[in-house]
């Protein structure tokens, strides 16, 4: 069993992740080679939608802020850009 533990007195917690206060949180990011294919497309709307964030904070994983999502969202259509 992995423990959460406090980082220079601070506490993991929704928001110490989210206000990124607390310095050992990391973002989970998913890549595609190019394009997103139907299937991968699909994949990515169902973990980023209500149902997959369910799922996540089931698990103990942390929702990202709508900010930080709309920023990885214009980072992913850069990086698909040529």
């Amino acid at each position: 069993m992995v423990r959460a533990i406090a980082s220079d007195g601070v506490v993991p917690s929704a928001e110490t992740v989210r206000d990124e206060s607390y310095p050992l949180a990391t973002t989970l990011s998913i890549y595609t080679l190019g394009e997103a294919d139907p299937n991968e497309r699909a994949f990515l709307d169902f973990v980023t939608g209500d149902r997959g964030r369910s799922i996540a904070e089931d698990l103990d994983f942390f929702p990202i802020s709508a900010r930080l999502r709309r920023e990885l969202s214009l980072r992913a259509r850069q990086i698909g850009e040529p």
